[in-house]
C-alpha cells in the first residue's frame, strides 16, 4: 500500500487543477470529437481531484478512530491488570485469625472481583456516567475500524494511480 501525506495529496490535486485549467472548457475543439475527449478528461480529472480529497479525509478519519479504539483498548488492560495486581496483593481472608480482619479481607477481595466482573462486561464505571467499554466490544470497534482504514487505503491508492496515469501525459 501507498501512503500519501497530506501535502503530497494537495501538490498532487493543485497538478491536477493546473492540468484542468490547461484543458480549458473545449471551446477551441475543431471537431465533436475533440469536444467530446476534452469533456471526458475534464470529467476524469475532476472525479480523480473529488476522490483523492474524500479518500484522503476518510483515510485520516479511520486512523484517527483506529488510534482512539486502541487507546480505550490499552485503558481496560491496565485497569485490568490494576485489578488483578491488587487481587494478588490482597489479604487472603481465609489466614485471618480476627473476625472483623477476615471480614474485611473477604469484603475486598469480593469487591475487586465485582470490579473486574464489571470491566470484562464494559460496566465499570471510570467516570460519572462514563464506563469502559467492554474487552469484546472493543476488539470488534477495532476490527471495523482497521478494515475501514485498509478500504480508504486501497481507495486511496486506486485514486493515486489515476491521477498519475492522467498527469502522466503532461510530464513527458
Amino acid at each position: 500500500m501507498t501512503t500519501a501525506t497530506a501535502p503530497h495529496i494537495e501538490d498532487i490535486v493543485a497538478n491536477l487543477r493546473a492540468r484542468l485549467v490547461a484543458l480549458g472548457d473545449g471551446g477551441e475543439a475543431t471537431s465533436e470529437n475533440e469536444r467530446v475527449a476534452c469533456r471526458r478528461d475534464t470529467d476524469a480529472i475532476q472525479r480523480t481531484i473529488t476522490g483523492l480529497v474524500s479518500a484522503s479525509e476518510d483515510l485520516t478519519r479511520a486512523a484517527q478512530r483506529l488510534a482512539t479504539g486502541e487507546a480505550d483498548h490499552a485503558a481496560v488492560i491496565a485497569k485490568c491488570q490494576e485489578i488483578a495486581d491488587a487481587l494478588a496483593a490482597a489479604d487472603d481472608w481465609h489466614k485471618a485469625t480476627d473476625s472483623r480482619e477476615r471480614d474485611r479481607a473477604f469484603d475486598h477481595e469480593q469487591h475487586l472481583r465485582a470490579q473486574m466482573d464489571a470491566l470484562v462486561h464494559g460496566q465499570l464505571l471510570y467516570a460519572p456516567g462514563q464506563a469502559y467499554e467492554s474487552l469484546d466490544s472493543l476488539d470488534r470497534r477495532i476490527k471495523d475500524q482497521t478494515t475501514r482504514r485498509d478500504r480508504s487505503q486501497r481507495a486511496l491508492d486506486g485514486f493515486l494511480q489515476q491521477a498519475a496515469a492522467l498527469l502522466e501525459p503532461e510530464e513527458t
